[in-house]
C-alpha cells in the first residue's frame, strides 16, 4: 500500500466518523453525549473534521491535489447554494 492509498483510507473513516456523529446530533441534540464521559456531539463533530482537515492537509503536502484544492470562491458559492435550499426546505 502506498502512502497516498493510505491516507484516502483515512479519508474515507475520518469522513464517516463525521457522518456518524451529525447523526448522533440530530437524533440525540448537539449538546448530548452517548455517555456522560463522551464530548458533547457538537465537540465530537469539531473533533472529527479536525481530523479530516489533517488528513487533507498532508495529501495535499504531498502532492496529491494539483495546485491548492481550496477555493474560498468555491466554498461561498457552495454556501450561498446551502442557504438557498435551507430556505426552501425550512419553511
Amino acid at each position: 500500500m502506498s502512502p497516498t492509498e493510505y491516507l484516502l483510507i483515512c479519508l474515507g473513516e475520518e469522513c464517516a466518523e463525521v457522518i456518524k456523529d451529525a447523526s448522533k446530533a440530530l437524533r440525540f441534540g448537539p449538546n448530548n453525549s452517548e455517555t456522560c464521559m463522551d464530548a458533547p456531539n457538537h465537540e465530537a463533530i469539531g473533533a472529527e473534521l479536525n481530523d479530516v482537515i489533517a488528513v487533507f492537509a498532508e495529501l495535499t503536502e504531498r502532492g496529491f491535489f494539483h495546485g491548492d484544492p481550496f477555493d474560498p470562491a468555491e466554498v461561498e458559492a457552495k454556501r450561498a447554494r446551502l442557504r438557498a435550499y435551507m430556505e426552501a426546505a425550512c419553511t
